[in-house]
């Protein structure tokens, strides 16, 4: 497998022409033409990709409201709704890769005949597996980067006009149309019934990864500037999805299951090991520490005296403080407060006082009480509105105490 700027991306890839299965090798070039004798020797850590000709398969693009299906739940919907539609008359395959929009998921799905499948598995040199079979668009939607929609054209090589195929793939990376074109006012028909989706559309992407600069000549619409992508980029959602079930491949911790569970058996025996040497030293700590702590009785009860008497003497202090504090502020407040204005309740706090009354222009109480020596701050908790019946102001004040 070739890591680095490919990871997670097949390392063989195999397609079908009609008559014969077409072979690349990814390397640190990028793709390479080769054969099946030029495949060389594989690993349980090589991938391979079978991609299915796109004139064989079936595309719809599906939604499906957020509210109404889940994320667990979709992969059911998408099999109901499969069976209305399906055209094949035998058994078939399916591909399907979804994301979410806005409150809706954006679901494509491909269905291709098992019996074709099963003809080109049986074509492949023996020894070689595959872990991937997708559809040839899929192939390429899988890796499409950017963030508008962009529309793919694939084509058989340069000097073929004719059965190519086209995607609209979504800046999320999921296919929202996908054709066969053979001809020019095929693919003007196509572009055409897109409507407003074409006008986010900002280039088209010429599916040629085989490191060639030769353009398919196929038709493209006015105004898209055209480019050859550099394909050995990957979004693994969609490559995930088309990976076999059953067979290893290494991006895949399921697949190395019984693995896994033997390494995970070894490293409990060596942690229960471990823990038994914990315990026994652990064992010895205990022992010590009770000797040190039969003559250490006397001192620990000495230290809980002074620590005692020590609380005492804060206790003493903070009382006096606190005696103190209620002394200079209600002879401030004597002072401060007018004759009009007089006190129902008093409450205080840690560095705080609330204080609550009534009386008439109760307001400048702010500015006669920031007066008394030692209050921080006077603040105002309620709203003052006079009583109707007696004109008086209810008030509740707390009094921020500090230097």
């Amino acid at each position: 497998m070739v890591l680095s700027r490919y990871r997670w991306l097949p390392d063989i890839r195999i397609s079908d022409s009609g008559d014969a299965l077409h072979y690349a090798r990814l390397g640190p070039d990028g793709w390479q033409r080769t054969t099946s004798t030029g495949l060389g020797a594989t690993t349980p850590f090589s991938t391979v990709a079978l991609l299915i000709p796109n004139a064989r398969c079936s595309f719809r693009r599906r939604e499906f409201p957020v509210d109404m299906v889940a994320a667990a739940d979709l992969d059911e919907a998408i099999a109901l709704d499969i069976a209305q539609w399906n055209s094949f008359d035998s058994k078939v395959s399916c591909l399907s890769f979804f994301e979410r929009v806005g409150e809706s998921w954006q679901v494509a799905v491909w269905l291709w005949p098992q019996d074709e499948e099963l003809l080109l598995l049986g074509k492949l040199p023996d020894g070689l597996r595959c872990t991937h079979i997708m559809p040839e668009m899929a192939w390429f939607a899988s890796r499409v980067q950017g963030d508008h929609p962009q529309l793919l054209v694939h084509a058989a090589g340069a000097d073929d006009s004719v059965d190519s195929t086209y995607a609209l793939v979504s800046s999320s990376g999921v296919p929202l149309a996908v054709s066969q074109v053979q001809s020019e006012s095929e693919g003007v028909r196509f572009w055409r019934a897109l409507g407003s989706q074409t006008e986010a559309v900002e280039r088209a992407l010429l599916c040629n990864e085989d490191n060639s600069d030769e353009q398919p000549a196929t038709w493209l619409p006015d105004g898209l500037e055209s480019k050859s992508e550099d394909w050995r980029s990957v979004r693994y959602g969609l490559l995930a999805r088309a990976r076999l079930k059953g067979v290893k491949d290494w991006s895949d911790p399921l697949s190395w299951k019984k693995q896994l569970l033997a390494l995970l058996f070894l490293l409990v025996i060596w942690m229960a090991a471990d823990a038994l040497v914990l315990v026994e030293r652990m064992d010895r700590v205990n022992q010590q520490l009770n000797s040190v702590e039969q003559g250490a009785h006397e001192v620990l009860d000495y230290r809980e005296q002074v620590m005692k008497n020590q609380r005492y003497l804060q206790h003493y202090t903070d009382l006096k403080s606190l005696q103190y504090q209620h002394e200079w502020l209600l002879a401030g407040l004597s002072t401060q407060i007018p004759q009009d204005i007089w006190l129902n309740v008093m409450q205080s706090g840690d560095g705080w006082v609330d204080i609550r009354g009534q009386g008439k222009d109760v307001i400048r109480l702010v500015v006669l009480l920031e007066k008394i020596k030692g209050v921080k701050q006077a603040l105002l908790l309620n709203d003052i509105r006079p009583d109707a019946r007696s004109g008086l102001e209810s008030f509740q004040l707390r009094l921020v105490l500090g230097q």
